[in-house]
């Protein structure tokens, strides 16, 4: 019981000395490392490590900010709106954005501040996912549509009328999937996962 007063006695003269020698004795934080964004249909999950300590006296906060990047989003928004908007400052070392339209492209940057300074950006792009639609969705102005089980991925893609099987062209590689009619590529990309042949 004296060993747990003395440590909380400790740790609040180490907290009065960040607060009154931080100024003083601090030096001025490193930028976060690991930056990570989880992405989701209606929002971001960012998370990342605070950088290696400057000062024991420091008090350092993380300050995130969000850009939209989508084209159209930031056309409408002008170019008054179009840039980083503080969402978050706090000791935290992960923030939610909630509430964001699906499909939609943004960039995330963190850095760290404390009384003697701040860190440089960290910057990391992020867009937001489709709406599934059951276990799938659809691709960009419904171009295609896929649906998945634990084990299979099902692409649907609509042939141009009057196309014949030989028109058509299927590429499957561990992380990239091709469809194209007649040698034009009606979807094409990288593959969240890795493509496993049973």
């Amino acid at each position: 019981d004296g060993a747990r007063r003395r440590r909380r006695a400790m740790d609040a003269c180490h907290k009065l000395a960040k607060l009154f020698l931080g100024g003083v004795l601090g030096k001025p934080p490193n930028a976060p490392t690991g930056l990570k964004v989880v992405e989701r249909c209606d929002g971001l999950e960012v998370r990342w490590a605070p950088g290696a300590s400057t000062s024991r006296y420091n008090s350092d906060v993380f300050v995130v900010e969000l850009a939209p990047r989508t084209p159209k989003v930031v056309e409408a928004l002008g170019p008054a709106f179009s840039g980083f908007a503080e969402f978050h400052r706090g000791p935290e070392t992960r923030f939610s954005f909630d509430k964001l339209g699906a499909e939609q492209d943004f960039a995330v940057r963190v850095r760290c501040e404390n009384r003697a300074g701040a860190s440089g950006w960290v910057e990391i792009a992020a867009r937001t996912r489709q709406v599934p639609t059951r276990c799938g969705g659809t691709g960009p102005d419904g171009a295609y549509a896929w649906d998945q089980t634990p084990t299979e991925v099902e692409v649907t893609v609509p042939a141009p009328p009057g196309t014949t099987p030989k028109q058509v062209s299927v590429t499957v590689k561990p992380r990239m999937l091709e469809i194209s009619f007649v040698g034009v590529a009606a979807v094409a990309g990288a593959l969240c996962g890795e493509v496993v042949c049973g």
